[in-house]
């Protein structure tokens, strides 16, 4: 199921009956972002946070691991093109791991490689796929899903 098939709750204040917001309440959880762009990493953490996940930021597939190893997480949102180790490394890798994490992967394709390519590739491994550029309820709308299923 990719993230547009996804149903999922506004993540929109809700209204009490006196007209002032109230959060949705749920259970916040622990999410690591991959990638090597900084204004991708930094654009999902600053949407990811303000829904309540405590997030963790790793710049490759190797750092991530690492930290996923150290402080395990609910969730692995990665993108597949990266040096050091790429994102299907990196999910091969958790995949392996006794409790893997629920995983999303999201590309914009890159040199000589198209995002579908890399998204089809990433799809026996991950929960979903997502193509870039996506928007700010693709992303809610697939860590919601990952992290019910």
């Amino acid at each position: 199921m990719n993230a547009s098939q996804a149903h999922h709750k506004s993540n929109y204040p809700l209204r009490s009956k006196y007209g002032a917001p109230q959060r949705e309440k749920r259970e916040m959880s622990k999410i690591l972002i991959v990638d090597d762009m900084t204004g991708i990493r930094r654009s999902l953490s600053v949407i990811l946070s303000g829904c309540g996940h405590e997030i963790v930021e790793a710049e490759n597939g190797m750092v991530a691991y690492t930290k996923f190893t150290e402080h395990p997480t609910d969730l692995v949102i990665t993108d597949i093109l990266m040096p050091e180790l790429d994102g299907i490394g990196l999910l091969t890798k958790l995949k392996k791991l006794d409790t893997p994490p629920k995983m999303i992967a999201i590309s914009g394709g890159g040199n000589k490689v198209t995002a579908e390519n890399a998204l089809e590739l990433a799809e026996s491994y991950a929960d979903i796929v997502i193509k870039k550029p996506f928007q700010r309820e693709d992303i809610l709308n697939a860590v919601q899903t990952a992290l019910a299923s």
